[in-house]
């Protein structure tokens, strides 16, 4: 099979998208937890689908399920422009104040270089800086890579 590419200029997705970079993009034809899969059989780490499914992992049988039996009440409406009451449901849920952590007397900022520093510290000495309990990793991950300051 020979490796399939967007056009350069006017094809498909480039129409909307970058018409300088003609790269080569896999093809994906399914998707499994955290893996994309394409039409070569290899598994990708799914970088791309943000906040929609990055959590959630891809063909999760809850989120399905709720897909469905919301699908089968309204499959869309826009909630600028209208209400429904499962967007009404998901917002009183999600809703809550958080506070600032100045609030509690730190500074955002300097824990946000703390924690940095840690990963990177981590990354440094080849430890996991991503555990199967925080972020639903398959295993300890490490990552990152150092890129040491010019001199």
């Amino acid at each position: 099979m020979t490796d399939w590419c967007y056009p350069a200029v006017g094809g498909t997705q480039d129409v909307f998208f970058d018409r300088v970079a003609a790269r080569c993009l896999p093809t994906i034809v399914a998707g499994e937890g955290i893996y994309l899969i394409d039409d070569r059989g290899r598994r990708l780490l799914d970088a791309c689908s943000g906040p929609f499914l990055a959590a959630l992992g891809q063909g999760n049988e809850r989120v399905l399920q709720a897909m469905l039996e919301q699908g089968r009440k309204l499959t869309y409406t826009y909630s600028r422009t209208t209400r429904h009451p499962a967007n009404a449901a998901l917002a009183e849920r999600l809703a809550a104040r958080v506070e600032p952590i100045e609030a509690i007397g730190y500074d955002g900022d300097v824990v946000e270089a703390q924690g940095f520093a840690y990963l990177a510290l981590r990354s440094r000495e080849g430890l996991p800086i991503s555990l199967p309990t925080t972020t639903g990793a398959p295993r300890p991950l490490t990552g990152g890579v150092v890129w040491p300051a010019k001199r």
